[in-house]
């Protein structure tokens, strides 16, 4: 919320906000499992938000979102966590978390599987936003 209500104060009225991020679900359950995924991979992540959260956050902050778009994005699984270096251990936890993952969850994050039952691939959601700031 302070980070958003910052850009709106600093934005000339009718100056523009595009925000791109990672989104949760609306169901508490599976945003949660996300953002324990994504905190164990990267100690710095504080919470994703959902779609709902940042429309809300955008309109406290006086910003009219003009736009929005929506897709998935997909992590094969050893090069997402490369690319954050991730240790072993980290590593071992996260392939526990997806390998006990409930239904619902390997659902939602289209996640996949070798031979082995190691993952290989999810898929999270990125949300897109144009915000305007208004008045004057």
């Amino acid at each position: 919320a302070r980070f958003v209500a910052e850009v709106a104060r600093v934005l000339k009225p009718g100056g523009l906000f595009l925000l791109e991020d990672s989104i949760v679900p609306d169901d508490p359950d599976l945003g949660t499992f996300l953002n324990r995924v994504e905190a164990l991979r990267d100690h710095t992540h504080a919470r994703s938000l959902s779609a709902a959260a940042w429309r809300e956050l955008f309109a406290a902050a006086g910003l009219r979102i003009e736009a929005e778009a929506r897709y998935p994005k997909p992590h094969p699984f050893d090069d997402w966590l490369g690319r954050s270096r991730t240790s072993d251990t980290d590593r071992a936890a996260l392939l526990a978390l997806f390998r006990e993952a409930t239904p619902a969850a390997r659902a939602a994050f289209a996640v996949t599987y070798d031979e082995a039952g190691r993952v290989t691939c999810f898929t999270d959601e990125k949300i897109l936003l144009k915000g305007r700031k208004v008045g004057g």
